[in-house]
């Protein structure tokens, strides 16, 4: 007997996984499967730790996501996105919930500690309305100074 197809094959939704983008046709799917599906490491390193600790302390969220998506070396931790719901960000502006969320991991000269930090903030209201995360920027690695991230520095 022939296998039904699963439920991602009549859209074509595997490669749009797999670059780490969200769809909003073929729900229930895309909204229950993990953001980075195909492209997640295994890897979690003391730096994504770190962040997962430091959001989790200071802003209790009731959805919390942290992916390593340092290009080259994973073991680098250069590179972040934290998807990040909570109620503290209930009332504040976009920009104002960045900086909240930002401002736990930058240093007494306010620098962040690793190279890169990309932010979803949303309330719980607005996150049950719609679940979408923006793609992240490309980014070539050329010319920023980037190195992997020292974890004692944190």
């Amino acid at each position: 007997t022939a296998q039904a197809p699963p439920l991602w094959a009549d859209c074509g939704m595997l490669p749009r996984l797999a670059r780490g983008l969200v769809h909003r046709g073929c729900a229930p799917f895309v909204q229950t499967a993990p953001r980075r599906l195909a492209m997640a490491a295994p890897y979690r390193g003391p730096v994504q730790e770190h962040i997962e600790s430091k959001v989790q302390e200071a802003l209790k969220p009731t959805h919390m996501e942290v992916v390593n998506e340092s290009h080259g070396r994973v073991t680098d931790e250069s590179h972040f996105h934290v998807l990040v719901v909570s109620e503290a960000f209930n009332g504040l502006k976009v920009l104002e919930r960045h900086r909240l969320v930002n401002n736990l991991f930058v240093g007494e000269d306010g620098a962040l500690k690793f190279h890169s930090l990309r932010i979803t903030a949303k309330t719980p209201e607005v996150w049950a309305n719609s679940q979408a995360v923006p793609e992240a920027p490309k980014c070539t690695g050329k010319g920023d100074g980037r190195s992997p991230t020292d974890p004692t520095t944190l």
